[in-house]
C-alpha cells in the first residue's frame, strides 16, 4: 500500500507543502527506506507497519492542515501591514508636519512635507546627519539633549533651510521600534507663519491696548443688558472712578439720569436687535448731580467670532465746549445776519473758491438778484472789466482790507452799475483765511454828477483856452495886419509923389492882399466867438454838395490864378446832403484857403466825395502843397496848438480856421481828419450827413 501510493503522496503533499518534488520524494524514500530497515530487522508484523503507517499518515495530514492554516494567517497580516504602510505613507505625504524617521540623527526616511520645509531633495537628506543639517548650530545640543533623554513633549528650536534662511519650528517626537530596532520619529512643523500670527496679535493687542489706555474718547463694552464689561481709561476718569472694576457690572442709570440713560439704553437695545450702529450722535447728558455736558456718541454691535451678538460697544466724545462754542456762534451768526440785514450796504460773502455764501436785502435791492438766486454762485458773475480780472479780494499781494475800490457791476436787468466796495477777508480763530466778505454801495448818480463836474470842467479849460487864443489872435495875428496898413498908407501919404505908378500899384496890391486877409481872419472870430457862445444858428437843410464846392471855387479863383494853382471839383451833380450851408460853405471856404496858402505856383486842388456809409458822405479836400509834419498833425486841430504859420508865397494865418472847420462838422455829427506827410501834399476829410439821413 505504501509504494503504490508513494508517488501520488508525494505531489499532492509537495503542492500542499509548497516543497520541491525532489526534496519531498528524498524524504518520503529515506522514510521508506528506514521502515523496510525496521521491518528486516525487528521482524514487525505487518499489519502493525500498516496501522502505524496510518498513524503517521494522519499526523502528516495534521502537520499540512495546520500549516496552510498558519500561513493564511500570515499572508493576511502581511497584506494588513502592506495596506498600514501604505495609508501611513499617503497621510505623512498629505500632512503639513515634516515627518522624518531617524537613528541617532542620521535619517532613514521622510515625507514631502518636510523637504518642502527645509528646501532639500530627499537623496541630499538619506543617511546624512539631520540634525547637523537643519537644525541651527546653537540649538543642536537642545536636540541632541531630548533624543538622548528620549523626551516626547514638544518643544521649540531653530531649523535651517537649505539657502541658509533661519526659521523657528517646533519638534515632537519618540522612539519607536521598527524590525526590532528603535529608531526616533519626529514631527516638524514651520512655525514661521504662525510666529508672524502672533507677532501682529500682539502687535494688535498692544496697539488696542495702547488706544483705551491714551485716547481721550471714553470707549466702553456693555453686555446684552447694556451693563459694563470693559472700560477704558479715559472713562473711568470722566466717571470719577480709580479703576475699570468699579464700572464693571454697571449700567448708565447707574451714573445718569432717566433723561439720558432710558434713550441711550433703547438705542443699544435697538442696535443689538438690528444690528444698525449708530454714528455720531449727539446726545445730552444729564448726571445724577445736576450736571449737563454734550457728547457725540457712535456705538456698534459686539459680534462673538460666530457671528452672534453679545453686546455693544462705543466711542463717546466730550464736546460741550464744542456745543458752548456753536451756540455762541449761532448767536453770533443770527447777530450778524441781523447787522447784514439793517445795514445800509449791499454785503456779501464768499468761501476760498469765491463762491457766494450770504447775500443781504440791500445787495437784493442794489442788483435786482434774490439770495435764491445768488447763493452757490461766483461772484465774478456779477461783475465786469477790472472786478473781474483783478479781483482784490483774492489778490494776496494787496494788503487787507482793500477801501473805496471802483468797479463795474451788472445788475439783473442788464444794467450796468458803477460801484465802490471794501474787501476783507474772513479767518477762523487760528488766523486761517476761508473766505471773504465785501460791501458795496452804488455810486453811479455820484459818477454821473461827476462826470458832469469835469465836461463843465473841460468846457471852462476849453473856454479859457479859447478867451487866451480869441485875445492872442486879437494881440498879433489882427493886429499885425493893421500895422502893415497902417505903415503902408503913412508911406503912400508922405511920399506919394516919389514912387513910381508901378511901386504904387504894388504897394496898393500889398495893401489890399492884407486887409483880405484881415477880413477873412475878422469873419473867422466872429463866427467862432458865436460858436464859442452858443449864439450861432443851425438851420440844416437839403444842399448839393457840388454848387457849394462851385461857389467857394468862385470866391478862391482869383487867389488860385496868382499862383496858376488848377481846381478839380470830383463830385457827382446828385450827391445830397443835409447841412447848415453857411457852416459847410464857412469850413470849405476855409479848408481850400488854406490848401492855397499851402499850395506852390503850377499845383492843384480838388474836392472829391464819396460814400462813407448807407447814410454818411465823406467830402476830401486835396492839394499838391509841401505837406505838414508828422509831429504837427496830432496838434493842428487843437485850440492851443494853433500857430501863424507863412504860406508857400509868405502868406500869413492863424490856424483858426481849421479850429472852426472842426467845430463846424462836429455839429453836424461828422468827424475831421487829415493825412499829409511833407512835400507830399495834404488831404482833408470831412463827413456829412446824407439828405436821407
Amino acid at each position: 500500500c505504501l509504494f503504490i501510493w508513494y508517488p501520488l503522496m508525494t505531489s499532492v503533499l509537495g503542492n500542499i507543502l509548497a516543497v520541491s518534488t525532489s526534496e519531498l520524494f528524498d524524504l518520503t524514500f529515506h522514510l521508506k527506506s528506514s521502515i523496510t530497515f525496521i521491518l528486516i530487522i525487528l521482524e514487525i508484523p505487518e499489519w502493525i507497519l500498516i496501522l502505524l503507517f496510518l498513524m503517521l499518515i494522519t499526523l502528516i495530514i495534521f502537520l499540512v492542515v495546520h500549516h496552510i492554516k498558519y500561513r493564511k494567517s500570515v499572508d493576511a497580516e502581511i497584506n494588513e501591514l502592506k495596506k498600514n504602510e501604505e495609508r501611513l505613507r499617503n497621510l505623512t505625504s498629505l500632512t503639513f508636519e515634516g515627518i522624518i524617521i531617524h537613528r541617532q540623527g542620521i535619517l532613514i526616511d521622510c515625507n514631502e512635507s518636510f523637504l518642502k520645509i527645509v528646501g532639500y531633495e530627499k537623496h541630499e537628506l538619506v543617511n546624512q546627519n539631520i540634525v547637523e543639517k537643519c537644525i541651527h548650530v546653537d540649538d543642536i545640543k537642545t536636540v541632541a539633549e531630548k533624543v538622548k533623554t528620549k523626551d516626547s513633549k514638544p518643544y521649540e528650536v531653530r531649523g535651517v533651510r537649505k539657502n541658509g534662511q533661519v526659521f523657528p519650528v517646533e519638534i515632537e517626537s519618540r522612539n519607536v521600534l521598527i524590525d526590532g530596532k528603535t529608531v526616533r520619529v519626529a514631527a516638524i512643523r514651520d512655525l514661521t507663519e504662525i510666529k508672524r500670527q502672533e507677532e501682529l496679535i500682539e502687535r494688535e493687542q498692544w496697539l488696542l491696548s495702547t488706544l483705551m489706555r491714551n485716547i481721550p474718547d471714553s470707549i466702553y463694552f456693555k453686555d446684552l443688558e447694556s451693563k459694563f464689561i470693559r472700560v477704558n481709561k479715559s472713562t473711568c476718569e470722566k466717571f470719577n472712578v480709580k479703576s475699570a472694576e468699579e464700572l464693571i457690572g454697571k449700567s448708565d442709570f447707574d451714573i445718569f439720569d432717566e433723561e439720558h440713560a432710558l434713550p441711550a439704553f433703547n438705542d443699544e437695545q435697538q442696535i443689538i436687535k438690528t444690528k444698525i450702529p449708530i454714528v455720531n450722535k449727539v446726545e445730552k447728558e444729564s448726571w445724577k448731580d445736576g450736571k449737563v455736558s454734550w457728547v457725540s456718541t457712535s456705538k456698534l454691535p459686539l459680534i462673538d467670532p460666530s457671528g452672534n451678538v453679545v453686546g455693544t460697544f462705543g466711542l463717546t466724545r466730550d464736546i460741550t465746549e464744542l456745543k458752548n462754542a456753536q451756540d455762541n456762534l449761532i448767536a453770533e451768526k443770527e447777530k450778524f445776519e441781523r447787522l447784514l440785514r439793517l445795514v445800509p450796504s449791499a454785503v456779501f460773502t464768499v468761501d476760498m473758491n469765491q463762491y457766494i455764501t450770504s447775500w443781504n436785502f440791500m445787495a437784493e435791492k442794489l442788483t435786482g438778484f434774490t439770495t435764491q438766486e445768488t447763493i452757490g454762485r461766483k461772484c465774478s458773475d456779477l461783475a465786469i472789466n477790472n472786478c473781474t480780472e483783478n479781483c482784490s479780494l483774492f489778490d494776496y499781494s494787496i494788503p487787507k482790507p482793500v477801501i473805496n475800490v471802483e468797479c463795474k457791476l451788472r445788475r439783473k436787468d442788464e444794467k450796468i452799475i458803477t460801484i465802490s466796495k471794501n474787501v476783507d477777508y474772513i479767518k477762523d480763530p487760528t488766523g486761517e483765511i476761508i473766505g471773504g466778505i465785501e460791501s458795496f454801495i452804488d455810486i453811479s448818480e455820484r459818477k454821473e454828477y461827476e462826470e458832469k463836474i469835469r465836461e463843465i470842467n473841460l468846457q471852462l479849460e476849453e473856454s479859457n483856452k479859447s478867451k487866451d487864443k480869441f485875445f492872442s489872435i486879437i494881440a498879433h495875428d489882427l493886429r499885425n495886419p493893421f500895422v502893415t496898413l497902417l505903415g503902408f498908407t503913412e508911406m503912400m501919404i508922405e511920399d506919394y509923389f516919389d514912387f513910381t505908378d508901378e511901386e504904387k500899384i504894388s504897394y496898393l496890391k500889398e495893401m489890399q492882399k492884407t486887409s483880405k486877409a484881415s477880413h477873412e481872419l475878422l469873419d473867422n472870430l466872429l463866427q467862432w466867438s458865436r460858436s464859442q457862445t452858443g449864439r450861432i444858428d443851425f438851420e440844416p437843410k437839403e444842399i448839393n454838395l457840388k454848387d457849394v464846392v462851385l461857389e467857394n471855387y468862385q470866391l478862391i479863383k482869383k487867389s488860385a490864378e496868382l499862383k496858376n494853382i488848377e481846381l478839380h471839383a470830383l463830385v457827382d451833380d446828385n450827391v445830397i446832403i443835409y447841412a447848415d450851408e453857411n457852416m459847410i460853405t464857412t469850413t470849405l471856404r476855409n479848408l481850400l484857403t488854406n490848401a492855397i496858402k499851402f499850395t506852390p505856383p503850377n499845383g492843384s486842388i480838388s474836392v472829391a466825395s464819396n460814400d462813407f456809409d448807407k447814410h454818411t458822405v465823406q467830402v476830401s479836400v486835396i492839394d499838391t502843397g509841401i505837406g505838414i509834419e508828422p509831429e504837427r498833425i496830432d496838434k493842428i486841430f487843437s485850440i492851443d496848438e494853433t500857430s501863424s504859420t507863412e504860406g508857400t508865397e509868405g502868406e500869413k494865418g492863424s490856424g483858426l480856421g481849421i479850429i472852426l472847420s472842426k467845430e463846424f462838422v462836429e455839429k453836424h455829427g461828422g468827424k475831421i481828419w487829415v493825412e499829409s506827410s511833407p512835400g507830399a501834399g495834404t488831404t482833408f476829410y470831412f463827413t456829412l450827413p446824407k439828405a436821407n439821413n
